[in-house]
């Protein structure tokens, strides 16, 4: 056979071809993108759109209308988690990392509560009677390996990341959380949303409180993750004075211990 008609037999062959054997799917391209340099850029407009389309702010705390959402929005979140579940988080860097893990946890925590709904508190969900809430049980697969909502937290991020901020990045579905973000975390800008989700918290009275009597109650996550603010309470307070403004940082200025804890494990619903 001649090479032209080798050519014209092998383009035969080709067009012949089903186009889902020759044309990946719509979502192997957006998997393949996301793999890429900025993984998360191209991934996150269902999810901005959802969070843009539900989080009320009332009294500086965001809270998110779990009862208004559609079952096709729904849909678009679920998507969006099964799409983060299929990148390759160890292959990219430190800053996508945190965004990535910080995005597929938050997203999956409002799945758990959309599931679940009606529910007053996420602790009221799964688990036992020594530790309640959803937090052990395997919720998510990433690169093969069944992980659990603490897994990523505590076993990834705070395992592999000095970097006590990314406790602004977490939200729980809790009134005592740090604000579920309005948009998902990008690498570009994760240090300046940090920085800006830490003030944000240390300026509400469920992040740091002066009590009339000059006593300071913090929020219960400066005592249970005491470790990854410092040595001891006065790392924390040098912690929280790095993100706190005006009145608050000048009543702040002198203290040198935090004699209360307090968190709010109430649903982060729109009421």
């Amino acid at each position: 056979m001649s090479r032209s008609s080798l050519f014209i037999a092998a383009c035969v062959v080709v067009l012949s071809m089903s186009p889902v054997s020759i044309v990946p799917s719509m979502a192997q391209e957006i998997t393949a993108e996301a793999n890429m340099a900025s993984p998360q850029a191209s991934l996150n407009a269902p999810y901005n759109d959802i969070l843009s389309r539900y989080i009320k702010v009332e009294d500086g705390i965001h809270l998110f209308d779990y009862a208004a959402v559609s079952p096709g929005d729904k849909e678009k979140l679920e998507a969006y988690v099964t799409t983060l579940e299929g990148l390759t988080p160890s292959a990219m860097g430190q800053n996508e990392q945190i965004a990535y893990y910080a995005n597929i946890y938050n997203a999956k925590t409002l799945l758990i509560i959309l599931d679940n709904y009606p529910v007053s508190s996420i602790r009221d969900i799964g688990g036992n009677l020594i530790f309640k809430g959803p937090w052990r049980e395997n919720v998510l697969t990433i690169e093969g390996q069944a992980l659990s909502l603490d897994n990523i937290e505590h076993d990834i991020v705070r395992a592999n990341f000095d970097e006590p901020r990314i406790h602004y990045a977490f939200n729980c579905a809790s009134i005592g959380c740090p604000n579920l973000a309005t948009k998902a975390w990008e690498a570009e800008s994760l240090d300046a949303d940090l920085d800006a989700a830490a003030r944000a918290f240390v300026a509400h009275p469920r992040g740091i409180q002066i009590k009339e009597n000059g006593k300071v109650q913090a929020s219960s996550i400066y005592k249970w993750f005491d470790e990854d603010f410092g040595n001891d309470v006065t790392d924390t307070l040098n912690h929280i004075r790095g993100f706190t403004e005006g009145e608050k940082a000048e009543a702040l200025k002198d203290v040198t211990r935090i004699h209360s804890y307090d968190y709010d494990w109430s649903l982060n619903d729109v009421k």
